[in-house]
This record gives C-alpha cells, sequence and structure tokens, in this order.
C-alpha cells in the first residue's frame, strides 16, 4: 500500500532535480540555444512538469497497485537518463567554451546523437503521462512535506514516556488535545521503542492538532508488516523528510548492516551525487552536508558511536531494512554472498562492492548506466583477498559520478574520458604514475589517494582540475607539490603540502587557499628559504585549520647540519604563525634553538594538544603553561634541552601572559629522551603548579 507513496515522493525530488538544472543560470548560459534547440528544452520542461504534478497523486492516492508502482519505476529511470545527459552536454559545453575551437564533424556527430537521445527521453516521460487515465492518476499540487538495539516491545505507559521525552510535550499542562492524540499515535507504534522515539522527534516542534492528526491518519500505517519488517512509524518519519534529505538516507543503502559510518565522507559522496540541497548565499556545500547530516542523526536515523571519534556513526537494523526497501532496483550492493545469487536490475544507478565482481556479472547490458560504482571497505582491521573490478566496466559506464578502487595497479587510460566524474577514490592502491589524462577530469571534486605507498608525484595538470575540493594523500610519500596548486581556489580539504623547491611549487602556493579547513600537514619545510617566503603561505590567515603539522625532514647524517641558521629556522616559523582558532599544534622536526613567542601565547585558547618531537636543537621551551584549554603536551628528542626553565610555566611580564594558573586543564603529558626527564619539574607538572 504505502510503496507507491514513498517512491512517489523519491520520484517528485528527482524531477525538482531535473527542474533545477533546467533552469539555472550557468545551464541557460551555456547550453540552451547554444547546444539543444530551445523548443526541446521546453518540452521537456512541460512533460516533467505535468510527470511531477501525477506523482504526487500517485503519491498521495495510489496505494498497492502493482503497476503504479511500475510507472513510478519507468519515469525514475527516464529522469535518471535525462539527467545524465544534461550534466554531460553541460560540462562538454564548458570545456568547448574554454577551448574555443571549430568542432570537428565527428564532434557535431555526436552532438546530434546527444540530442537524439535527449529527444528519445522527453517522448517516454510523455508516453507515461499519457497513461494517467488508465491507472486513474489526476494531475494536482505536490503536496508541502514540513520539517521539523535490540528492540524490546514496552508497555503504551512506557512508549508514550518515551515520546514524551522526544517531541518535548509537557505532561503537566501539555494540551489535552494533542495528548488523546499522541497516545493513539503511540498505541499504534506496537511498543517498539524506536518507533516511539523517532515519531516523538518528528512531532519536536509542532503544536498544531491537525499536523499530529495526520500523522494518527497516515495510509502507511496500514502497510503489511507481515511479509517485511518495514515499520510503519519510521516510514512515517522519512515521508515527512524534506526532498534532499530523503535522498541522502536512501544512498546509505549501499552499505552493509552495523558499518560505521564516517561523518565527513558519507558528506563528501553526498556532495558528488549532488543530493544537497543548493547552499544559500555564503554558505558551502560542505556546511550543507554537515546541516543534512545533523538534521539526520537528530530525527535517530544515525546513532553516534560511543568512542573518542566523535565522527562515527551507525543505523539501527531496522533503519537500515527502511533504506533497503525505498532504494529499491536503483541501489545494488554487491557482497560475496549475495552477488552470485542475485540478479542486477537494468534500473541499477547506483552499485557498490565489498568483494570483487566477477567478469559473467557485467558481461551483459545489464550494467550500463551506472553514477555509482563505490568500494566499501566493510572490514577495516581484516585485511583480506582485495577486491576487483571487470576490466570494462569502466568503458561500459560513461555517467559515472563516482568512482573508486579497492584494488588498483595501473590507472586504466578510459578513466580520463569519464568526464562526469566528481569523487575518485585510489587509497591504499599500488599506482606508481597517474598520467596526465586524470586532470582531464574537469568536475573531479574529491581526490582521494590516502596511502598510496608507491605513489611519488602527482601530475604537472593538477592546477586544471579547479572543481577539486578535497585533495586527501595523507600517507602517500609524494617527493613535492605539482605546480601551481594555488590556482585550485575551491580546495576546502588538503591533508598534505609537500613544499618543493621552485616558485611555483613552493610554500608560496598555500598563499592562495584562504578556504582550506579542518588539518593541514606542511612537509618539507626545509626548502623555505627565510620568514619572508613562510608568511606568504599566509597560514595566520587560515581561520579554518583546526589542526596543523609542521614538518621538517630528519635527515640521517648529522641533524643540525642545516642549510639556514639557527635564526633563520626561527624567523621561518615565526612566519608559519596559524590562526588562534587553531586547535591541535605538531612541530616535527625543527632546527631552530629557540621557539618564536607566539607558540603559547594564552590568545590561542582553544589550542588542546601539542606535540614537539625531534627538535634536536632546541636548548628552551616555550611558554606553554598559558595555554588554558590545553590537555595534552607530548614532548620528544629535545636533545640540547638540559633543564627547564620557570618560563616553560609562566612568561611573567610579557603581553601576552596570563593570570590564570600554569598548566590549568593538563591531564597527560609525555616526555623522552632527554636529562631534563630526571628533573622533578618535569616529571610532576601538576605537582608544582
Amino acid at each position: 500500500m504505502a510503496e507507491a507513496l514513498v517512491v512517489g515522493a523519491l520520484v517528485s525530488a528527482s524531477i525538482s532535480l531535473v527542474l533545477n538544472r533546467l533552469i539555472s543560470p550557468e545551464f541557460v548560459n551555456s547550453v540552451v540555444s547554444k547546444k539543444l534547440n530551445c523548443k526541446l528544452v521546453e518540452r521537456l520542461k512541460t512533460a516533467l512538469l505535468a510527470a511531477k504534478a501525477l506523482a504526487a497523486d500517485a503519491e498521495q492516492k495510489q496505494f498497492g497497485n502493482e503497476l503504479v508502482r511500475e510507472w513510478l519505476d519507468s519515469l525514475r529511470d527516464a529522469l535518471y537518463t535525462a539527467d545524465d545527459l544534461l550534466d554531460r552536454v553541460f560540462i562538454k559545453a564548458q570545456i568547448r567554451q574554454k577551448v574555443r575551437v571549430r568542432l570537428p564533424l565527428r564532434l557535431n556527430l555526436s552532438a546530434w546523437k546527444m540530442v537524439t537521445k535527449i529527444n528519445k527521453v522527453v517522448k517516454r516521460i510523455e508516453d507515461l503521462q499519457k497513461l494517467k487515465d488508465s491507472l486513474d492518476l489526476k494531475e494536482i499540487p505536490m503536496v508541502q512535506h514540513y520539517n521539523s538495539y535490540i528492540l524490546k516491545q514496552l508497555s503504551d505507559d512506557d512508549c508514550w514516556s518515551i515520546f514524551v521525552d522526544n517531541a518535548s510535550f509537557p505532561e503537566s499542562n501539555g494540551s489535552s488535545e494533542l495528548e488523546e492524540i499522541g497516545r493513539k499515535i503511540v498505541k499504534r507504534c506496537d511498543g517498539l521503542p524506536l518507533a516511539a522515539e523517532t515519531l516523538g522527534r518528528l512531532l519536536r516542534s509542532e503544536r498544531r492538532v491537525e499536523e499530529w492528526n495526520r500523522i494518527l491518519s497516515n495510509d502507511i500505517w496500514e502497510f503489511p508488516m507481515s511479509n517485511s519488517k518495514i515499520v510503519p512509524a519510521l516510514l512515517i518519519s522519512y515521508y515527512h523528510l524534506p526532498a534532499h534529505l530523503k535522498r541522502c538516507f536512501v544512498y546509505c543503502s549501499l552499505y552493509p548492516k552495523d558499518y560505521q559510518f564516517d561523518k565527513d565522507e558519507l558528506i563528501l559522496l553526498w556532495m558528488a551525487e549532488d543530493l544537497l540541497r543548493p547552499p544559500r548565499k555564503g554558505e558551502t556545500l560542505e556546511e550543507v552536508g554537515c546541516e543534512c547530516f545533523d538534521d539526520l542523526a537528530s530525527r535517530l536515523f544515525f546513532k553516534q558511536v560511543k568512542n573518542d571519534d566523535e565522527k562515527y556513526f551507525v543505523m539501527h537494523d531496522l533503519i537500515h531494512v527502511l533504506a533497503t526497501f525505498l532504494a529499491g532496483d536503483f541501489y545494488y550492493r554487491f557482497s560475496k554472498e549475495l552477488g552470485e545469487k542475485e540478479e542486477r536490475n537494468i534500473l541499477t544507478r547506483h552499485l557498490s562492492y565489498t568483494h570483487s565482481i566477477p567478469e559473467k556479472a557485467c558481461s551483459s547490458s545489464e550494467i550500463e548506466s551506472l553514477r555509482t560504482l563505490l568500494y566499501v571497505n566493510d572490514k577495516p582491521y581484516i585485511r583480506g583477498e582485495r577486491a576487483t573490478l571487470p576490466c570494462d566496466i569502466l568503458s561500459k559506464n560513461k555517467y559515472l559520478r563516482i568512482l573508486s578502487f579497492d584494488r588498483l595497479n595501473i590507472f586504466p587510460d578510459s578513466i580520463g574520458k569519464l568526464i562526469q566524474v566528481r569523487y575518485l577514490g585510489l587509497s591504499r592502491s599500488d599506482v606508481e604514475i597517474l598520467p596526465e589524462s586524470l586532470c582531464n577530469l574537469c568536475n573531479l571534486q574529491i581526490l582521494k589517494l590516502q596511502d598510496c605507498s608507491k605513489l611519488t608525484m602527482l601530475p604537472n595538470g593538477m592546477c586544471n582540475l579547479v572543481n577539486l575540493r578535497c585533495l586527501d594523500i595523507r600517507g602517500t610519500p609524494l617527493k613535492e607539490m605539482p605546480k601551481g596548486m594555488g590556482k585550485l581556489k575551491q580546495l576546502h580539504i588538503l591533508s598534505n603540502f609537500v613544499v618543493g623547491k621552485q616558485e611555483d611549487n613552493g610554500i608560496q602556493e598555500l598563499g592562495e587557499l584562504l578556504n582550506l579547513h579542518g588539518s593541514l600537514e606542511i612537509e618539507k619545510l626545509e626548502n623555505v628559504v627565510d620568514g619572508n617566503e613562510a608568511r606568504s603561505a599566509r597560514i595566520i590567515d587560515k581561520k579554518h585549520i583546526e589542526e596543523l603539522l609542521l614538518k621538517w625532514s630528519v635527515s640521517s647524517g648529522d641533524d643540525d647540519m642545516v642549510s639556514n641558521t639557527h635564526t633563520d629556522e626561527q624567523d621561518i616559523l615565526h612566519g608559519l604563525q596559524p590562526h588562534r582558532v587553531l586547535k591541535v599544534l605538531r612541530i616535527k622536526g625543527y632546527k631552530g634553538k629557540i621557539f618564536p613567542d607566539w607558540l603559547g601565547r594564552c590568545s590561542y585558547s582553544n589550542m588542546t594538544r601539542v606535540s614537539l618531537l625531534d627538535c634536536k636543537n632546541c636548548c628552551m621551551l616555550p611558554s606553554l603553561g598559558q595555554l588554558p584549554s590545553l590537555k595534552s603536551l607530548c614532548i620528544e628528542r629535545f636533545d640540547q634541552l638540559k633543564s627547564i626553565g620557570k618560563k616553560f610555566y609562566k612568561n611573567e611580564g610579557h603581553q601576552h601572559s596570563s593570570p590564570i594558573a600554569p598548566f590549568a586543564s593538563l591531564t597527560c603529558h609525555v616526555g623522552r629522551s632527554g636529562s631534563y626527564l630526571t628533573q622533578k619539574p618535569f616529571l610532576s607538572l601538576r605537582a608544582l603548579l
């Protein structure tokens, strides 16, 4: 009964995505009348609007009708095709605008073929519309959707208590009318605490009687549970999500049960799949993604894993079952256990895999319209047989937006032709060389190259990836950065920057990247000439960097033999002063004798962790006692440090000195390899205070 309803909700959201693309100024200026006939575009708009009205009617009225479900699946498939084609036309138009060359005949022929394909999909949507009478569908305006463990059956009173807590409904002075409706809603939860909890969150800020009644009388309550594990109360919570949250939630069906979601990683995938709502003025896509995730978590679609790292979340089994049900045939999760048994559907657009996909699984035309090909490591701490892909799967799927590998030795040339790819995951692969064709991926937003142990250089043309927002090269032994990284002004996440010796790959390239967020590791600082060059990186202006590692290479010979003088080294570190929002600071291999005075200023009120490692020429520690929030301090391998003075605890009389007690928040400290460790003050910092 409710299947058509929830599928219709997804279809309506998909139609909105395609319509938004058609009316966007960028699309109109680049494509309309230049690449696509205005009449064809208007015809597509008309067909989409009519289909949207019909989808709304199917969503509200046509329950339990298999023909309606098939109609909705056909419409959803046509929408995927339309969006992929329009996206490809737009990207090619942008590329040609930059190149500004006359198209050869074969490319004109390619454009004609694309128009023919769009004509076919428009006709397909129009033909679906003609079936409205036989399916008794009416064109009506879309309904506005408002925002807003092991399970054991509980008594109605216990369920009511859970509902009240989550709905912030005061039992003492709450509306008697709302309470009466609320108790009826709770009774329909069949003693399931998760159901009472999620519905309580749904109604948390709603005090209108008619809205509570709408929940109580929703047709979804009649959803038959006999042949499925779908809980109607959870389905209702999903139904009242905004359209973009519906898309984000269903996407999670690509992951197995009990999977621990990395919040940041999932947001990057949502961005690349274009599932998020459009950013408001001054808002970034990453901020929108974070808001969406937090919104779903507040409605209990995610629950945080209880450990020291706050970015991991899980889904309750029943929530995961709901996501899988809603995904239908458009999402497919390939696993070793199910992959050989389950038949993939021609409708599949999103495919994830945890094990190798055999050649015969993709031997037919079943999988030729994939948008997602995502490797999911469901057992990150167990290294088993690596997953591989069929050799021809990339050449068959030219509309891919998400592409990630487990095992890859040689970078396939065909990847360079996938101009719609937004996310490319090559982490932990054995790739030694990335070809220049990688830089043809003009829409690439996320490039994952973590722990590629054999990769030492990035392509020279990296500066052409102007839409790149995330470059993760943690644990990859790059010799230096490619030239012109400062041109990538959209970069939001840059895990590492390896300073080169040339002007176009030196530290000054960081000066243009003011939008960096999160963690940044700057390596090979021995290649920085002087303090002025260090200041050109404008580290102090990067107000979104919360974790910073400054690293000089530790040579195998005499560690104190450096090209710069100790004074130069101090000036360089002075020029790398971070913004006061910094939370974590690590300095490794510093060659100077003393630290600049910014290190330890009480204005760094957010700094909780400091690590000073391999500073073998240093004979004096900075005034770290004045950091009011410092909880963890690690000092290792200070060969020239013989004693600790009072300045380490408090820099008396200095303009940045604080009246608070030194090391007021310190809970953990580590020190190794130095005669100063024999001194009582360092062995017991808290006792000294």
